[in-house]
């Protein structure tokens, strides 16, 4: 692979590649392929942007690495919110989620901090 034209590449196996390597993730950041844009969230790269993607899969990416967990808490697919409660963010707000499965996610976090101070 080329890795100093990947940002102009029309391959995007070859753009999720480079991302997935660490390269070019200032342009890669904003490519219009969720893959890409997933491959660099998994970096830790640009979160303050793919915070607000429009792709769950990105969102939730972002949720795993512990950022913008004031802005995921209110997410609207649950498993963004569900990974946001494995964090012991929000738990006062997820304990009663949509969702019986973020609920149970945000119990479990309770009974486990409830655990910790005894």
């Amino acid at each position: 692979m080329k890795h100093q034209k990947i940002n102009t590449s029309n391959s995007l196996e070859e753009r999720a590649e480079a991302a997935e390597m660490g390269y070019e993730l200032e342009t890669l950041v904003n490519d219009p392929e969720v893959t890409v844009r997933y491959e660099v969230a998994k970096q830790g790269f640009g979160l303050e942007t793919l915070v607000n993607d429009p792709e769950v899969a990105v969102r939730y990416e972002v949720a795993k690495h512990g950022f913008g967990l004031d802005i995921l808490v209110n997410d609207n697919h649950w498993t963004v919110r569900r990974e946001v409660a494995k964090h012991g963010f929000g738990l006062d707000i997820l304990i009663n989620d949509m969702s019986w499965i973020v609920r149970a996610e945000a119990e479990n976090q309770l009974k486990m901090l409830t655990q910790n101070i005894m």
